[in-house]
Formats: structure tokens, C-alpha cells, sequence
């Protein structure tokens, strides 16, 4: 058993580093549970060896050719988007309330550690983001070493004050006056990130001077975060969301996540008659329809697969793009007939006595109606792509009424093979 004096600390410093080693453990044993020696030995490091080999073939055989399509402030933005997910963690816990927040030179000197951890944590990150875009800013932009390193310091800089601004921001505000803050400042800092970077990204000086100005900035922020008082339960609420980043992404991988319940959906929220008719076929697709798209689950397959097509269809040549539309458009007939089929034998809907000439008829429209979206969708971007912006639009309507009007050739294809298979 250990004795009373292993749990004393004499300094500030020996508490960071007690809870440092705390949080590197905890996330040690988070990624054990979920990654194993034999992922690590067949899947990670080969990755890793891949990763490495087409990162050498960058420098070596030059970018691949759809880099050539990219915007330049693609790259830019991606800084951007790290700058916007860092944080600030000060190893602040519950017990602290006792004493260590009495001792003002404790509590202090505990938050200024967390402060420069959380700074180099930043710089670590972006540092190894800019190593993996430098092939693409040597080459794309036409940087130089020097102008690649101004730059890292510069969105180094720019990081530290949106992350200390976020964070003064959240523990001193509630409510609606802490998005007021946060929405407008950290959206006007992004559009200065992004301006200096498309103008003076090759101007090494102003880099420097504004990285300089930023540094200042930074210090005075940490100065006017350490003087800061009444806010300590929100630095502890704060500081144990920061650290739980990857156990709640395990958690959100592993179980679904509750949603609220709704008395009514947004979409079809008064349940309109779908068809001018009212026959019973009508009636029945319009009820399958709203089912499908009413559904979270069946919305966001819709959707990701729709997403999915549109990147597969926009780049190759215009006979790969034919082959992969009529492809997905085939997978995407076959699911909603099988959604049909389950459709069917809800227990709702079997309780009423469909016909099979009805329920037919009814499986036509329904379908119909389904991959009409989709159909519309894929001859934007079909037309667009092959024919650009002028001539795009010209084909856009003719295409959607023939995959509209494919719906039935397909079906019956589906049919006659589901028939002779006995299913």
C-alpha cells in the first residue's frame, strides 16, 4: 500500500504531471479496448507503410492529375478546419474546489501548464498536417521551405487565438450571448486566415509581422484568462468535454445514440395526398413514399449513397460515367424493391386487403417516385460535368426522363429473375 506522502505533491508542476500521466493512460487504455495487437500488426502498419510509399511518390513522380482540378484555397482550408477543431484543456477536475482553489499560485500555475500543453498538442497537430500537405504546396502554390515555415507559424499563431477566444468564450458566457460571441469573431478571424493566405502566402515578411501580432495577442489572452474569476465549474465542464473527444467518437462508433422523439417529421409534416388521384394504388405508393423519406435511417442512406454517386460520376471519362450511371441507378431500382417487399408486409399494411393487381401498380408509381430525386440529381451532374456550364442544361431534362422511364424495364427485369430464382 502506498504511503500518505506518494499522494502530496510539492508544486504545481508535480500535479500537471500526475493528471498529464493520468489522461495519457486513460487514452492508452481507450485505444487498447478498441484496437488490438493483431489490427495493429495487419492493418495499421501496413497502412502506415502505404501512406509512407505514396507520400514518396509524391515528391518523386509529382501530384496525381485531380489535384490539377482542386481550387488553390483547397489547401488552405484545411488548415482552416484544423485551427477550428483545437482546444484548450487546464487540467481542472471537480476536487479541485476544495483546495487547490484556494491557493490562487496553485490554481494558476496548474492552468498555465494545461494552457502550454494545449498549445503544443496544436502545433503537433498542424505541423503534421502541413507535412502531409507540403508536396501539394511546394508544387501546387510554389512555395519554398521559408515560405512554408512562415506560413506553419503564421496558422499556428491564428490557431492559439481562436482556440483561447473559443474557450474565454464558452466558460465566461451561456445561452444565446455565448453563440453571439463565438458565431461572428471566430467567423471573422477565419475569413482574415483566409485572405492572407490567398494574397501574402509568398510574402514572408507580413507572415512574420502578423504571426508577431498574433503572438501578442495570444499572451495577452492567456494573461486575461488567468485572471479570470467565477467561472471554475464551467473550466471543469469544459475541461472534461476536451478530454472525452475520443471516448465519446468510440462510444458514437459503438451505440447508437438516442434521438428525440417527434410528434411530427419535417418532411411531409401535414401528410399531403402525394397524386392528384385517389384511387387505391395511388393512395398506397404515396404511403410507401412517405414512409421512406419520413424514415432517419432509410433518409441518410438516401442521401449518403446519392453523395457517393455524384463523386463517382463527376471525374472519369464520359463512357466510364454512362457505365456508372446506369450501374447505380440499377443498385438503387433494386433496393427500393426490396424496401417494397418489407414495405408490404408491415403489419399495418397487411391488414388491409390489397389486391395483387393494386399492389402492383402501386409498386411501380411508389418506385417511380422514389428515384426521382436521385434521377434528377444524377442528370445534373452527369450533364454538367461532361458538357460544363452552357450545353449542360440541355441534356439535364431529357436524361432525367429516361432513367425515369427505365424504372419500368428494371422492375421488370427484378421480377422475372426474383420469379425463376423462386423467390
Amino acid at each position: 500500500m502506498k504511503s500518505f506522502h506518494s499522494y502530496q505533491f510539492a508544486s504545481p508542476d508535480s500535479l500537471f504531471w500526475r493528471r498529464l500521466r493520468e489522461h495519457f493512460r486513460n487514452q492508452a487504455v481507450l485505444l487498447r479496448s478498441v484496437i488490438d495487437w493483431t489490427v495493429w500488426l495487419y492493418i495499421l502498419i501496413p497502412g502506415i507503410l502505404l501512406a509512407s510509399r505514396l507520400y514518396y511518390d509524391l515528391w518523386v513522380e509529382g501530384l496525381p492529375k485531380w489535384s490539377e482540378a482542386l481550387p488553390a484555397g483547397t489547401y488552405l482550408a484545411l488548415m482552416l478546419l484544423i485551427i477550428y477543431r483545437s482546444g484548450i484543456i487546464l487540467f481542472v477536475q471537480e476536487g479541485d474546489v476544495l483546495f487547490i482553489r484556494m491557493n490562487r499560485r496553485w490554481m494558476s500555475g496548474l492552468m498555465l501548464r494545461g494552457a502550454i500543453y494545449s498549445m503544443m498538442s496544436m502545433l503537433m497537430m498542424m505541423t503534421l498536417t502541413f507535412i502531409i500537405i507540403w508536396p501539394f504546396l511546394v508544387q501546387r502554390l510554389n512555395m519554398n521551405a521559408v515560405e512554408v515555415t512562415c506560413y506553419l507559424i503564421f496558422s499556428m499563431m491564428t490557431g492559439w487565438v481562436v482556440a483561447w477566444i473559443r474557450h474565454i468564450v464558452i466558460v465566461k458566457f451561456k445561452g444565446w450571448r455565448r453563440e453571439l460571441l463565438l458565431i461572428p469573431t471566430l467567423g471573422f478571424i477565419g475569413f482574415l486566415y483566409m485572405k492572407v493566405s490567398l494574397i501574402g502566402i509568398h510574402e514572408v515578411r507580413w507572415l512574420l509581422v502578423i504571426s508577431i501580432l498574433l503572438a501578442f495577442i495570444v499572451i495577452l489572452l492567456i494573461r486575461v484568462r488567468l485572471r479570470m474569476q467565477g467561472t471554475f465549474m464551467n473550466d471543469v465542464r469544459e475541461d472534461s468535454k476536451r478530454r472525452m473527444v475520443l471516448t465519446n467518437w468510440v462510444l458514437s462508433q459503438a451505440v447508437d445514440q438516442p434521438k428525440p422523439t417527434r410528434t411530427k417529421t419535417w418532411i411531409f409534416r401535414h401528410s399531403p395526398y402525394l397524386y392528384r388521384s385517389r384511387s387505391a394504388e395511388r393512395r398506397l405508393a404515396g404511403a410507401a413514399v412517405k414512409a421512406l423519406f419520413r424514415n432517419p435511417q432509410d433518409r441518410k442512406l438516401y442521401l449518403q449513397f446519392t453523395a457517393a454517386c455524384i463523386l463517382a460520376i463527376i471525374f472519369p471519362p464520359v463512357i466510364i460515367k454512362c457505365l456508372v450511371l446506369i450501374a447505380v441507378y440499377i443498385m438503387l431500382t433494386y433496393w427500393h424493391a426490396r424496401y417494397w417487399i418489407g414495405f408490404l408486409n408491415d403489419d399495418w399494411i397487411a391488414l388491409l386487403p390489397w389486391s395483387s393487381e393494386i399492389t402492383s401498380q402501386a409498386r411501380v408509381i411508389a418506385i417511380r417516385s422514389m428515384l426521382l430525386p436521385f434521377a434528377v440529381v444524377m442528370s445534373i451532374a452527369f450533364s454538367l460535368s461532361w458538357l460544363g456550364l452552357v450545353w449542360g442544361w440541355l441534356l439535364m431534362i431529357p436524361l432525367a426522363i429516361i432513367l425515369y422511364g427505365l424504372t419500368s424495364y428494371i422492375l421488370t427485369f427484378l421480377i422475372l429473375s426474383r420469379s425463376r430464382n423462386g423467390d
